[in-house]
């Protein structure tokens, strides 16, 4: 009966599958898992990644080597250096009145001549020992500005602005600030007092027997005058005198001039 015996089958098979499974020593042996492939999105096809790739290193340029410091000397006994020069004003003052103070430098016997004795006799002996009046005279002469002058001259036939006192024509001068200026009279004083000026100056009882002597000069407080006549010469200075001869003096007068 094809009925039965379909049922049978299916009952044996059953029966005998079950029993296979649990009979002792049997095992099922797990399939090996199969790795998965990545797919990607934008095509069925599986295209193989390209290698990453790391960026190289950039290459820096190495910094310049530091310039060698410049050997130093030892200190020895080599040639002492030079000092310093100290730069110096190229400007003239402009302070008093306008007499015209480098044409008066260059009419001073001392300077023009490098004549300290500008009286002598026809030999060339000089008439007198200290002549510094008859220079300051002198200078006033050449410079047109001796005129009225009433004090003493020398008496040598066809000597012109000898004068002989240098206090006398400094008193003369005080007598005419029209011409001169003001006067400056101080005591106790040192030539830096003076520093950076120019004019006329004098100088009171400092030299002599007791101390009686007087000195009359110009006076150069900036050196600049002085070294356009000679350049070798430095710092302020008279045309013919010493700067110790403002400490020395009781009293200095002084006529600041251009």
């Amino acid at each position: 009966m094809p009925a039965s015996n379909s049922f049978w089958n299916r009952l044996f098979a059953w029966l005998f599958g079950r029993n296979t499974s649990n009979a002792p020593g049997s095992s099922m042996t797990a399939p090996p898992p199969v790795p998965s492939m990545p797919v990607s999105s934008g095509s069925a096809t599986n295209v193989p990644s390209s290698p990453v790739v790391s960026p190289l290193p950039v290459a820096t340029e190495p910094a310049p080597p530091e310039p060698a410091s410049p050997p130093v000397a030892p200190l020895g006994d080599g040639p002492e250096l030079p000092p310093p020069e100290t730069p110096v004003s190229s400007t003239l003052p402009e302070e008093g009145v306008q007499l015209g103070f480098i044409r008066l430098w260059n009419n001073h016997p001392a300077i023009a001549e490098g004549d300290v004795f500008p009286c002598k006799d026809a030999e060339g002996t000089p008439n007198f020992g200290n002549q510094c009046g008859i220079m300051m005279g002198t200078c006033l002469l050449r410079s047109g500005l001796l005129a009225g002058y009433d004090k003493s001259v020398c008496w040598y036939a066809g000597h012109k602005g000898h004068t002989l006192r240098a206090r006398e024509v400094a008193e003369w001068m005080r007598r005419h600030p029209d011409r001169f200026g003001l006067v400056e009279v101080r005591s106790n004083v040192t030539w830096g007092a003076f520093k950076g000026r120019t004019g006329l100056v004098c100088f009171h009882n400092f030299w002599g027997e007791g101390n009686q002597g007087d000195h009359i000069d110009l006076w150069d407080g900036t050196g600049i005058v002085r070294r356009m006549v000679d350049p070798s010469l430095e710092g302020p200075g008279m045309a013919h005198g010493s700067l110790d001869y403002f400490e020395r003096s009781e009293e200095v007068w002084f006529w600041p001039i251009h």
